[in-house]
């Protein structure tokens, strides 16, 4: 009996199982963007970049 009720507690068990959703893309089909601000001292100035993040989700390159 106590077989059986913790394999069934496990198999209704909805969190930290570690779930993993394969994804797969078509190319051209879709990319991912993002956004981040970050600092860089050129000649003794602080100087503040802003950078844009593209990965296409086909190569994910």
């Amino acid at each position: 009996m106590r077989n059986w009720k913790r394999k069934r507690q496990y198999e209704q068990q909805t969190s930290g199982r570690g779930t993993f959703v394969p994804l797969a893309f078509q190319p051209g089909e879709a990319f991912q963007f993002d956004w981040s601000e970050d600092y860089v001292v050129l000649g003794g100035k602080s100087i503040k970049l802003q950078v844009a993040h593209a990965t296409l989700s086909h190569s994910r390159a």
